[in-house]
């Protein structure tokens, strides 16, 4: 992204720890802020640290699968008059072991959902993709039993209640080993975690078969 970066984006960020979750899964933090053009009163300055699922697209890049809530602040930034202004943003993806990245959102869902993409910038062409068998785009990821963020996995702990989403957002739903969905907000409650499944992703953006 071209965008201005927030003084704060450029302290140095901590690696967490290596992407777990599973035989292959690449689970990385992402890392948002940004500032709100404010008016009235000093601008509203933001921060969000989560997870996504890193792997290579069809075209060869280096992309984060993550969820809006943690990338997008126009989607959960309010404002007195209609949509917040966001004045500048900036997105980092942190691999454990490796370094920090600069990012930019390429892909969000039209239809208004959570699911969103970003493009890793300057990524090391050798860096470890989730391979395409640990996806499963097509599944219910009501059917995930365990789950993974960039700092920890809990296995066979998922039930009715999720985990909060300070705590897992854009963590990863796993089943068997692979990718079910991602941690996201409620679509009528912002506040509440849930379930988002893979399925929103346009085909031509994930990984070849």
């Amino acid at each position: 992204s071209n965008d201005d970066v927030p003084d704060a984006a450029r302290e140095q960020l901590t690696p967490a720890a290596q992407g777990l979750g599973g035989r292959g899964l690449r689970i990385v933090e992402v890392v948002y802020e940004c500032a709100e053009d404010d008016w009235l009163s000093p601008d509203d300055e933001e921060q969000r640290r989560g997870s996504g699922l890193l792997f290579a697209d069809p075209q060869g890049r280096t992309v984060v699968l993550t969820v809006r809530s943690l990338c997008d602040g126009s989607s959960f930034l309010g404002d007195t008059f209609g949509g917040p202004e966001i004045k500048s943003e900036a997105i980092r993806v942190v691999v454990a072991g490796i370094g920090v990245f600069r990012a930019g959102r390429t892909w969000i869902d039209p239809a208004g959902g959570e699911l969103a993409l970003l493009v890793v910038e300057d990524a090391p062409p050798d860096l470890a993709m989730t391979p395409t068998a640990d996806f499963e785009f097509d599944a219910d990821p009501s059917l995930a039993v365990d789950f993974a963020t960039s700092a920890t996995e809990h296995t066979n702990v998922l039930g009715a209640v999720l985990p909060s989403l300070d705590s897992a957002r854009g963590g990863v739903l796993v089943r068997d080993g692979r990718a079910l969905g991602l941690i996201g907000r409620d679509a009528d409650d912002a506040t509440r975690p849930a379930r988002m499944a893979l399925s929103a992703l346009p085909a031509e953006l994930r990984p070849k078969p």
